[in-house]
């Protein structure tokens, strides 16, 4: 069952496991998926003070720092900070206009494509994902469990445990006034590209695309999560 305990619990856990771990392994790992897209500036270096991101609940978070960032100190610290500030309004949808959402990226078993959903809602094609529930025992369970509801898929061949990056992007009118940003933290799992998928009632159609060529309309900053998440399943796969 989620909590802000547990939540805050789990991005520490995270912050220990790859800023304070000893193993090369686990370091090489995160450098990988941090290492993913050169182009994107460095969330520690870009990271503005507690005042300036916290400054509007309205704020669009693109003027403060780069929405997208792979796992740093930093954006996990933000996260944490969230969580601990406003507990489960942080969490849970309704009661606060900033809170912790979780996504799936579904990758094809050879890494060549990615499973997307035409969302109703956002009228973009975007990976998996949504607000947490309380009976989900973690960020990762969320994650998996928006998966399996969004694209219909039986199992997963295979599961990455860590998240593969951290998003926060601001809603349009359409999400209702009290929902104004996610803050997202990806999840990465593998999956037959021969399986069959459902399209469930949030989406308008649900297939396919390689890696190298995303559909157009896709949400800001789609192409630099999905770099993340391939070398989340590389530097998985890998070790």
């Amino acid at each position: 069952m989620l909590t802000p305990d547990s939540v805050a619990a789990e991005l520490a856990g995270w912050h220990a496991r790859f800023f304070d771990s000893d193993d090369d392994a686990v370091h090489s790992s995160n450098d990988a998926v941090r290492s993913s897209n050169p182009a994107q500036a460095s969330d520690d270096d870009a990271r503005p003070t507690t005042d300036a991101v916290h400054a509007s609940d309205t704020a669009h978070t693109t003027n403060t720092r780069p929405t997208t960032a792979p796992l740093t100190a930093h954006r996990l610290s933000d996260f944490r900070e969230l969580v601990l500030e406003h507990g489960e309004g942080a969490l849970f949808k309704g009661t606060h206009p900033r809170h912790i959402t979780a996504s799936l990226f579904v990758l094809s078993t050879d890494l060549s494509q990615i499973l997307l959903a035409e969302h109703k809602k956002a009228k973009m094609w975007l990976q998996f994902g949504g607000h947490l529930e309380r009976a989900d025992a973690s960020l990762a369970d969320a994650a998996l469990r928006e998966g399996r509801e969004e694209s219909g898929l039986a199992e997963f061949v295979h599961v990455l445990p860590e998240p593969c990056d951290f998003d926060i992007h601001e809603l349009g009118g359409g999400f209702g006034a009290i929902c104004r940003e996610h803050w997202d933290v990806g999840f990465v799992a593998l999956a037959d590209a021969d399986a069959p998928v459902v399209v469930s009632s949030e989406s308008e159609n649900v297939r396919w695309f390689p890696v190298a060529d995303l559909p157009d309309g896709g949400a800001g900053g789609m192409a630099e999560r999905v770099q993340s998440a391939l070398a989340r399943a590389k530097a998985g796969l890998e070790n």
